[in-house]
Order: structure tokens, then sequence, then C-alpha cells
């Protein structure tokens, strides 16, 4: 059954892969292929102390 679907397996696993790789790059956001502003978070970063 598995092979009778080759198309679905890679789709699967390319979509794996890219989801993988969006996360780790999201979790270093000055090293990875996304840079992430962090002045958003400063405000209310800010408001809380």
């Amino acid at each position: 059954m598995g092979a009778s679907r080759p198309i679905a397996t890679l789709d699967m696993v390319l979509r794996f892969v890219v989801i993988m790789m969006l996360i780790a790059d999201l979790d270093r956001p000055l090293e990875g292929l996304r840079r992430v502003n962090h002045q958003s978070m400063v405000g209310p970063h800010q408001s809380i102390q």
C-alpha cells in the first residue's frame, strides 16, 4: 500500500522538513534566514515591570 502512493509520501516528508526548518529558524531569531525584530516585545516587557 505504501508503494502505491509515493507522491503522497514525498509530499508529507517535504512538509515535515519545511516545518522543522521553520521551527529551527524561528528559534534563533538573530542567526536564521528570518531576522526577527525584538522591538515589538520591549513595550509589553516595560509595561509589565
